[in-house]
Order: C-alpha cells, then structure tokens, then sequence
C-alpha cells in the first residue's frame, strides 16, 4: 500500500512538484496493479484529505475541513 494525496488528482497551484510527486505514486500503484492482475498480489493508494481539526479550520478559512 502506499499513501498519496489528493493533489495527486486534483492538482492545486502553487504545489507543482508534490502533486506531480503524489500523482506518480497513484500511476505506480495503478501499473504494479496491471502488472499483477494474475496474481494474488494487490495494490493499493490512500489519498487521505484533511481532518477537521481546530488547526486545520483556521487555516482553511473559509473552506470547510472533512
């Protein structure tokens, strides 16, 4: 399993080099999973979003925390 982001499929600006990155761990584990589709080996991403936390409502402002 490996964790990636949602920047990695929906960009954000001024965030060029993480989303690329992020978006190169959801094609890895996409092409691992082709690759091993005979197989019983799975794979899998955690595109994780951001808690609603006191910090994090702050900082967002206006946008609401999940």
């Amino acid at each position: 399993m490996t964790v990636g982001a949602r920047g990695g499929e929906q960009p954000i600006g001024q965030l060029v080099a993480y989303c690329a990155a992020k978006a190169g761990v959801v094609a890895l584990t996409k092409a691992i999973a082709h690759e091993t589709k005979d197989t019983n080996i799975t794979a899998n991403t955690v595109l994780p979003r951001v808690i609603d936390t006191p910090t994090n409502r702050s900082a967002m402002g206006s946008e609401k925390a999940h």
